[in-house]
């Protein structure tokens, strides 16, 4: 969550423009850590007690950030199914 964390207070800093650029991505390598490589019945309660430690520690839920990026180059056919997945899910 440190990284959300840090994700939005520089996404909203006013004199800093988003940009985003289209098909690049990041990704967490599976090393059997608290988030990854859990089977599926405890995925949800890990989630649900990353959540709850966020809220215990900032005092409420995280929220994404809302503010328009610039989007900059092409979005390669490899990508496009998981960028339809992400627009579904706002």
């Amino acid at each position: 969550m440190i990284a959300l964390d840090f994700f939005k207070n520089v996404w909203l800093l006013e004199d800093v423009e988003p940009i985003m650029l289209l098909g690049e991505g990041t990704f967490h390598q599976v090393h059997g850590g608290f988030a990854t490589n859990a089977p599926a019945e405890e995925s949800e309660q890990r989630m649900k007690r990353m959540h709850d430690e966020y809220k215990a520690i900032r005092g409420k839920a995280f929220e994404a950030p809302v503010r328009e990026p610039i989007y900059l180059g092409k979005l390669p056919p490899e990508a496009r199914s998981f960028m339809k997945l992400s627009a579904e899910n706002l």
